[in-house]
């Protein structure tokens, strides 16, 4: 046999390249979970706990559904069909691949009965004897006809009677089931089906960081899962790949540390193109940005383009008036919108990448620089226009019906940008609905809470209206949101009348879970350092800058805080190295943040740890109602904090003798940051800072949604805290 040429790997490369084969990541996935809403108990809390899992593992977005007694078959059919069309309308949309997970918790008939014409086929049934069923199997025949990848989890006795073969579409259905047709399986508990899942999709994500469909069922079918049943793994269809399914997080995880360098080998792929006009390069975006492999490491071209391209598909249907928010956005929308994306397109026209025929080390080191250089800034240009997109969308959204507004936030190219959750929050918040009730904490898992006390002496209508603050926080603080909002995920509240107080309770995330897992307040660490350590001055500017993009996140859906302050600041601790991780700060102690519509005047408290986070014009008895000039003062209390590494308690303590007044103590703050900060994080530090503690960002006139505060705080806080830390 002839021997291959030194350039065959060239060769399969390039062949390769000139077939469309999309990778094993997809754009965009949906996660349903059903379960009877009179079924037996612990179903509704296992499926409810998969869903938090999936959701904080991968970053899926999740729905829970309660299959009702009456008429069950077509309201889960509508549920369904809804949910395969929405992803099968992403994958056309996008020309990326969908997935569409359904996981089911509760019983299964034998379906047996052969004199009432009874096939062994996949029911499910709301109780072990008895009750109502429903035939899940007609439901799974109309999935058929969607050209998406489905993986079913069923954790029912008898599951594996789900399996029907067919090859008449494109996409994959995959059943991962926890029992063979004659088998029944454990009940909700440590031992069950969908436990075992969990365990091992934790493994294998810490392992591989992805899940493999099949490597999943192996480690399952292990006597070390404890699983009672057989768990079965059916290729209901294969389509035209294999019958493994790649569960990845739709979140990139980027380094934090610029010295870090990537690993493996570089493949450098040349592109050539006949004219590389405005046109052309929407087509590349469009082909980079599609899904790209695990085993690919270097991922920040990909990820920045897929921002681009998010921001062009929905101007492209917004100027074709396809978007519900489409004809409420006025001119000056429209004007700063384009004018942010003109800025995005420009960029491409200001550098040329190309080395030409200059091969020398000096003519690449100069090429691989301004390639940093493009990439940074169009990273920054990106995030311009998604504020502008998104000022814009919120502020449409007051003038619109609610169910207009449900629409947007159903619209994928919203989605996609991460607009529709946004308008998700703006909706909780501008909402009259009322609010669910008290949901109590279930389960074991570790969590934070925060008590809430209140007056035992508030009369009926107060605690009324208290409660439904209360509930309203809830439902906003468990609602899906970007990471930007740096907030931890409610899974829950109580009110204890014996100790006048409520109960929130945060979800740890996955990350940080562990059998005895550990955090600290900024003020906890301020004030004993020695014990985990202090940290560099470069994650001190950047956990100022973190914070300061958290409020400006909490600002722009119209929600103010009112208790900034740094026993409100959470850092989890890592077991593994034994050290705060101080890149991931929380923003906690929502504790009297209402909307933004009405001041709120709140319980008033003199005591000077409290009263130093406090604008003067927030103290005393006669204090005006907050706003949100008020929770910039009390973040600047608190980036003054992590500039000096000092409590502002010990910076404004009165000397023997001394009387502290209500200005007295803004003055000392003022002059610890004009006389002590320079040195020890920056002049633009300072300035940031100076600005939040003399209310520089306040502005005489505005709109109700008080777009130039906005603007003014960005330009002179946000803006010059990205001078002093390398943003990544």
């Amino acid at each position: 046999m002839a021997e291959r040429p030194k350039d065959s790997l060239k060769f399969e490369l390039n062949e390769r390249l000139k077939t469309s084969i999309r990778s094993e990541s997809y754009g965009y996935v949906k996660v349903l979970t059903l379960y009877w809403t009179e079924g037996e108990i612990g179903f509704r809390e296992e499926a409810q706990e998969f869903g938090r899992f999936v959701q904080d593992i991968y970053g899926y977005d999740v729905e829970e559904f309660e299959i009702p007694t009456l008429m069950s078959a077509q309201s889960l059919r509508g549920v369904v069909l809804n949910s395969a069309v929405a992803a099968g309308k992403h994958a056309i949309s996008s020309k990326t691949q969908s997935l569409l997970i359904i996981h089911y918790g509760g019983h299964g008939d034998k379906d047996d009965d052969k004199h009432a014409g009874q096939e062994r086929r996949s029911v499910w049934a709301a109780y072990a004897v008895g009750g109502p069923t429903l035939e899940w199997y007609k439901i799974q025949e109309d999935l058929m006809d969607f050209d998406i990848d489905i993986l079913l989890i069923l954790d029912c006795c008898f599951a594996s009677q789900a399996g029907r073969a067919s090859d008449r579409r494109t996409g994959r259905i995959l059943a991962l089931a926890a029992a063979a047709k004659n088998e029944k399986t454990r009940l909700p508990g440590d031992d069950s089906y969908t436990q075992g899942i969990m365990r091992e999709m934790k493994k294998l994500v810490l392992e591989n960081g992805y899940t493999s469909t099949l490597e999943l069922h192996q480690r399952l079918l292990s006597r070390k899962a404890g699983l009672q049943a057989t768990p079965q793994y059916i290729p209901i269809r294969l389509g035209h790949r294999d019958n493994d399914i790649r569960l990845t997080s739709t979140t990139v995880t980027v380094s934090t540390s610029a010295d870090v360098k990537v690993s493996g080998s570089l493949l450098r792929f040349v592109l050539r193109t006949e004219n590389l006009d405005r046109e052309t390069i929407q087509s590349l975006m469009t082909w980079l940005g599609s899904d790209v492999p695990v085993e690919v490491t270097g991922m920040e071209i990909e990820e920045v383009l897929v921002t681009t391209k998010g921001i062009h598909n929905f101007l492209k249907r917004a100027r074709l008036e396809e978007t519900p928010l489409s004809t409420a956005m006025d001119d000056s929308n429209w004007r700063e919108i384009t004018s942010a994306w003109d800025r995005v397109l420009d960029l491409f026209h200001q550098y040329d990448l190309n080395s030409g025929n200059d091969e020398s080390k000096e003519r690449k080191v100069l090429v691989q620089n301004r390639i940093e250089s493009f990439l940074s800034q169009l990273r920054s240009r990106n995030d311009e226009c998604l504020d502008a997109v998104e000022h814009s969308a919120l502020a449409a959204s007051d003038n619109l019906e609610d169910f207009i507004v449900d629409q947007a936030i159903e619209d994928p190219t919203l989605q996609n940008i991460g607009i529709a959750d946004q308008l998700h929050l703006r909706r909780i918040i501008r909402s009259e609905d009322t609010w669910p009730g008290q949901e109590k904490l279930s389960g074991t898992s570790a969590v934070v809470a925060e008590y809430k006390p209140y007056s035992p002496s508030r009369d009926q209508s107060d605690m009324e209206a208290l409660t439904a603050r209360v509930s309203q926080l809830s439902a906003l603080l468990k609602a899906n949101k970007k990471t930007a909002f740096r907030s931890l995920r409610c899974c829950g509240w109580e009110d204890e009348p014996a100790n006048n107080r409520f109960i929130l309770y945060f979800e740890i995330p996955v990350r940080f879970q562990d059998p005895e897992p550990e955090y600290r307040s900024l003020s906890d660490l301020l004030k004993n350092p020695r014990n985990l350590g202090r940290p560099s001055l470069d994650a001190r500017l950047k956990v100022a800058h973190i914070l300061a993009k958290a409020v400006q996140s909490w600002h722009n859906i119209g929600w103010v805080h009112e208790g900034i302050s740094s026993s409100h600041i959470l850092f989890f601790v890592s077991h593994q190295i034994r050290a705060v991780v101080y890149d991931e700060p929380f923003l906690q102690g929502f504790d009297l943040a209402r909307p933004n519509v009405a001041p709120s005047i709140g319980r008033y408290v003199d005591d000077i740890t409290f009263n130093v986070y406090r604008h003067p014009a927030r103290q005393g008895p006669s204090r005006e109602g907050h706003r949100k000039v008020h929770d910039f003062y009390s973040l600047g209390v608190v980036l003054l904090e992590l500039g000096l590494w000092q409590d502002a308690n010990a910076i404004v303590m009165p000397k023997r003798g001394e009387r502290l007044e209500v200005s007295t103590m803004q003055e000392k703050l003022q002059a610890a940051a004009r006389d002590r900060l320079p040195h020890y994080a920056g002049v633009s530090y300072e300035k940031a800072v100076t600005a939040c503690l003399s209310g520089q960002p306040a502005v005489e006139k505005d709109d109700r949604n008080e777009s130039e505060l906005a603007k003014t705080f960005k330009k002179l806080v946000i803006d010059e805290l990205a001078q002093g830390v390398r943003i990544i």
